[in-house]
């Protein structure tokens, strides 16, 4: 049941994507780098066999992927040798 609430919080940022303006007071509340560090990274790992937390990372990355700072993040994350 833990992973419900991970994934309660993904979907919530996910749908923050469409709308959210990204700014300097705002990256308190929302520290996109450790929200991608320490959520979506793990739950996008080869490794996790979680599908539901996969399939819900993959979204909410897709939907997040324009706020300025994410890109690099995702870039500096990006392991090829476990591909």
């Amino acid at each position: 049941m833990w992973w419900k609430l991970r994934e309660v919080a993904v979907l919530a940022i996910g749908f923050l994507g469409t709308t959210y303006e990204p700014s300097p007071s705002t990256e308190a509340i929302l520290p996109i780098n450790d929200l991608i560090t320490h959520v979506l990274a793990p739950d996008l790992h080869p490794n996790n066999e979680n599908p539901f937390l996969k399939t819900r990372a993959i979204w909410c990355t897709t939907m997040i992927v324009a706020w300025p700072g994410a890109q690099n993040v995702m870039y500096n994350l990006i392991d090829l040798s476990e591909f």
